[in-house]
């Protein structure tokens, strides 16, 4: 399994680490310490030992933030959170604030009456971030860069993976390092910036056509990178060794190979200009470049942008990994639906059932993240996590929510299906309906070139809006091509403003949770690409890349109008084409009837 079940929080021992903290608090004359859901490389799956955290919290999801004091603790997570939080972390020490609602700093002010001395981490937080605190307090609070309290607690190994970095062929990538190289030279020469730093992993291994191992389902390389403009190119890792592959490539001669403890004094001795990327430099970076009197440019991650726009391979790839992992999702659901009505399932089962068939295609590498399986009042929980202790058996009515995906060597996939083995009352399927709708609203949008995923957000909304409801998730995210299965800074949500472009790959993932009952989300990935049937080529649609069908019964047909029906049979029939001829035939009898037309 690529997936562990063992319940990673840790609150009972929340009460004991607080004390100590508190202690160092009061010791280094600080009022509270600011402890994020970060690594230095700001990924958002980070390795076990920087899981600071989960390990002074309990709290496991993948963004958060902690602020702890004297004498009071509070912990902020976004909407996709509110409900694991408070869960999770011991109610009597930390309070669970909406950090869409509030932000730290303005609840600092609010919550101290004096200048209060708050330490950060400058390794985990970025110059954007500090900029922000500082811009927002006003001179009202004193942030303070030290070292991590929590580590001077914490017994762990710190060291960085070892596992190899290998090289991604051109005929995977479809595009040279070098053409790459030559690029982003361009660019730098553009802004006068005679040196670069890359702070960002999965920008890296996009740009130097490399993946490795270092972090959980996402196959990158956590490093720094350095690119002169003479085309000399340093990275700087904890562990060296891993890059034995890379160093016996004559293609990549120019590169060389540092330690990381080398990066303050190559930075400080470095001629002219720096550039890099406040949204992801360490704060400890940029006091390195103060300090040296440089230049500095800020400038966005030129690798970061230039992978958002696929390339017709990593395209084709894409296509062919997803109708792989249409077949392997497919053959699950035959399962599922064919199982007798008697049979004991639980959600650990489903999971381990659905890595199965992903690997039996042969190809699967790793899943993309941790499969949510949430059934009944699981599935409220937006990233629920399935454990040994939370794993809840199936009962025959349940919603069961399952958001998955894989890794292939020529694809990420990440899909979401609510599903159900019973019968589904007539609220249910209104609230399925609702949710499908925006999906096939969004799905069918042509819009003018220039729009971002926030202009495009709303459409997805509208008819759970237009019924009093909403969901607090982003409507979709970028993916990456057998690299990270949520690649920013795309999205579609409210506040994201990059320009959708042609070869920009998302997700389409509206939901609905009622709390404590049950969760319903649908998600299919698309293409972006231009709109062809017109002569204005200015505009630009969605193509479904997602090849797996929606539960008919849990549908209520007479909600759907024309377009819609439309829309619904012409993705199924494209199933039937696409998938059937790789089924069994009684996988195929199933398959034929969950994609039958509907009458319009």
């Amino acid at each position: 399994m690529f997936q562990s079940f063992k319940n990673s929080s840790e609150r009972n021992h929340t009460p004991r680490r607080i004390e100590f903290l508190r202690a160092l608090i009061k010791n280094y004359k600080l009022d509270g310490v600011i402890i994020p859901k970060a690594d230095r490389y700001q990924g958002e799956y980070i390795p076990p030992e920087d899981e600071r955290l989960t390990w002074i919290s309990g709290f496991t999801g993948s963004a958060g933030t902690a602020l702890v004091f004297a004498e009071s603790a509070v912990l902020f997570v976004d909407g996709r959170y509110s409900l694991q939080a408070k869960i999770e972390v011991n109610s009597r020490i930390f309070k669970v604030e909406d950090s869409t609602k509030t932000s730290i700093v303005n609840w600092l002010k609010i919550n101290f009456k004096y200048e209060p001395k708050i330490a950060f981490d400058p390794w985990l937080t970025t110059v954007s971030q500090v900029k922000t605190f500082l811009k927002e307090a006003e001179g009202k609070i004193k942030f303070l860069p030290r070292m991590n309290l929590v580590d001077k607690l914490w017994e762990r190994n710190s060291g960085e993976s070892s596992e190899k970095v290998f090289y991604l062929s051109n005929e995977i990538s479809g595009e040279s390092f070098s053409r790459k190289l030559n690029k982003i030279l361009n660019i730098l020469k553009v802004n006068n910036i005679k040196n670069y730093i890359f702070c960002k992993p999965d920008a890296i291994c996009w740009f130097l056509n490399m993946r490795g191992k270092d972090v959980a389902h996402n196959p990158v390389v956590n490093c720094f990178s350095i690119l002169r403009d003479s085309g000399e190119i340093i990275i700087f890792s904890e562990n060296l060794d891993k890059f034995s592959e890379l160093k016996n490539k004559p293609l990549y001669r120019k590169i060389h190979f540092k330690k990381f403890s080398e990066l303050r004094n190559f930075i400080i001795n470095s001629k002219g200009s720096t550039g890099f990327d406040q949204n992801y430099l360490p704060w400890k970076i940029y006091q390195y470049l103060e300090s040296s009197n440089k230049k500095i440019i800020q400038m966005s991650d030129p690798a970061n942008t230039l992978k958002l726009v696929k390339n017709n391979t990593e395209v084709n790839g894409m296509i062919s990994a997803h109708l792989r992992d249409a077949v392997a999702f497919i053959k699950f659901m035959y399962w599922f639906f064919k199982l007798d009505k008697t049979s004991e399932l639980d959600e650990i089962s489903l999971i381990k059932k659905l890595e199965s068939y992903r690997r039996n295609t042969g190809f699967l590498r790793e899943i993309s993240f941790d499969t949510i399986c949430g059934s009944g009042p699981n599935g409220a929980i937006i990233h629920y996590r399935a454990t040994n202790e939370s794993n809840r058996k199936i009962k025959k009515d349940d919603i069961i929510l399952i958001d998955s995906g894989g890794q292939y060597l020529d694809g990420t996939t990440d899909i979401t299906r609510s599903i159900c083995r019973g019968a589904c009352d007539t609220k249910t399927k209104r609230l399925y309906t609702l949710v499908l709708k925006g999906l096939i609203a969004l799905s069918n949008q042509r819009w003018p070139r220039g729009l971002t995923g926030r202009d495009l957000d709303p459409l997805a909304r509208q008819f759970l809006w237009n019924s009093l409801n909403d969901y607090e998730h982003g409507t979709g995210h970028g993916v990456g091509a057998y690299l990270c299965v949520h690649e920013g800074p795309i999205g579609i949500n409210r506040k994201s403003n990059i320009e959708l472009e042609p070869g920009m790959i998302l997700s389409i993932e509206p939901g609905f949770y009622q709390k404590h009952k049950f969760g319903i989300r649908l998600e299919n990935l698309v293409l972006v690409k231009k709109v062809t049937d017109n002569p204005n080529e200015s505009f630009l649609c969605f193509e479904t890349l997602t090849s797996v069908p929606f539960q008919r019964n849990m549908l209520d047909i007479s909600m759907l109008d024309k377009k819609e029906k439309v829309w619904l049979n012409s993705y199924h029939k494209s199933i039937l084409d696409k998938i059937g001829p790789k089924l069994s035939s009684n996988e195929l009898k199933w398959l034929t009837r969950q994609c039958a037309p509907i009458t319009i």
